[in-house]
């Protein structure tokens, strides 16, 4: 079977766009150079090793073995682990509790001008 590195490519490069992820944060959480890191997302990787592929995919939020079993032409199992919340995600539940806090106070704040009167 001939190893799908254009699959690879475009699974990382979505799930940085999808993070909100810069290729550098990326080399820092996953130990991988700023080099290989390029030449996974452009496809050239033809020789990246079993522990880089396992060191970005976990770096991503996904199991170890996703980007092999993608490399494979296998479907990705969504293994045990729960994915990182993208940023947009994060920030419409910072939004979200927000409101929440705004509405416990509005609450609170009636509740003791009733208590006084």
């Amino acid at each position: 079977m001939i190893p799908d590195w254009e699959g690879v490519a475009t699974a990382i490069n979505a799930r940085l766009s999808d993070r909100g992820m810069k290729q550098q944060e990326l080399a820092e959480r996953s130990g991988v150079s700023v080099a290989a890191l390029r030449l996974l997302q452009k496809a050239k990787a033809t020789n990246a090793r079993p522990r880089t592929l396992a060191a970005v995919s976990e770096a991503l939020g996904w199991p170890r073995e996703h980007l092999a079993a993608v490399r494979d032409g296998r479907t990705p199992s969504d293994g045990a682990a729960r994915p990182e919340p993208t940023v947009a995600e994060l920030a419409a539940a910072m939004e979200d509790l927000r409101e929440r806090v705004a509405e416990l106070e509005r609450v609170v704040g009636e509740g003791s001008s009733e208590r006084r009167a």
